[in-house]
């Protein structure tokens, strides 16, 4: 029997914000609600940071996610609804989407330089380092799989870096030559990859040791078929961006929230459901 597509979001779009963006978009796109979703809220995290967080037990969580969007090739739109929310971010963090935004991730040791501590001077011929003052990094990957590759080559620490970004944890590069730290990483990743490929380079050692756990995983595809789509510009989300500026101004702010009783209910049934 052919499972229904889940049309339906429910709750996710109560959020004023999050249903006046897809009243403006979906009914002139090709894009799937769900990937414009939840592309919103991992760029969201990243441009407000460490600042909010809750808590579980001895557990500190904030808004970084790692978010994979799995569709078919051309047919998906999962590009199509990146461009949306690129566009709509430059709108309010102009900086954060000039300076911490990248792609083509290959080493830990490159991912680490982008947010390192500063480092005092080792010798008389060694100035320092400054480090980078930002620790927000926001990589957007077109294909996933080519950060999964680069978890094959020899002594790639890639993928155990990437865990430990997630967790939170100092990151370290320990070498003789050029060690580095970074301390208080706020990384997000949203990649696209379509499902032949995800079955074929995400191995059973990353599904094991926890590397696939710390994504979210979406499945997205086309909403419907649009000869020309409407254009959309900066203007045309002028409403959107004073709203979503508001938004961040404000979360920016807060330190420990609590989850409301309508969110505590959906989370102990959803908890409850057979393993």
């Amino acid at each position: 029997m052919k499972k229904k597509w889940p049309d339906e979001l429910g709750p996710a779009l109560n959020n004023n914000f999050l249903r006046q963006l897809i009243d403006k978009v979906i009914p002139y796109s090709e894009t799937s609600v769900i990937a414009i979703l939840i592309q919103v809220l991992c760029a969201f995290g990243n441009v407000v940071g460490l600042s909010p967080f809750l808590r579980i037990g001895a557990d500190i969580h904030r808004p970084i996610l790692f978010i994979a969007i799995v569709g078919n090739s051309a047919k998906a739109r999962k590009g199509s609804s990146w461009a949306i929310v690129r566009l709509l971010f430059s709108l309010v963090a102009e900086l954060w989407s000039k300076e911490r935004q990248i792609t083509g991730l290959s080493s830990s040791e490159g991912l680490i330089e982008l947010v390192r501590d500063p480092r005092e001077p080792r010798n008389g011929n060694d100035e320092g380092d400054s480090g980078v003052l930002d620790k927000r990094l926001f990589i957007q990957e077109s294909e996933f799989t080519s950060i999964i590759k680069n978890f094959g080559r020899t002594n790639n620490k890639l993928s155990e870096t990437l865990r430990n970004a997630w967790d939170g944890y100092k990151l370290q590069n320990v070498t003789k030559t050029n060690p580095m730290t970074a301390t208080n990483p706020t990384i997000s990743i949203a990649a696209h990859v379509t499902e032949s490929d995800l079955s074929r380079h995400l191995n059973e050692n990353e599904m094991a040791n926890g590397f696939g756990n710390r994504f979210q995983w979406y499945v997205s595809k086309r909403s419907k078929k649009i000869p020309s789509p409407k254009a959309m510009d900066a203007e045309y989300f002028q409403d959107e961006a004073k709203l979503l500026k508001e938004i961040i101004e404000h979360s920016s702010n807060i330190k420990e929230v609590k989850k409301s009783s309508e969110a505590e209910a959906l989370w102990k049934h959803s908890y409850s459901r057979p393993d």
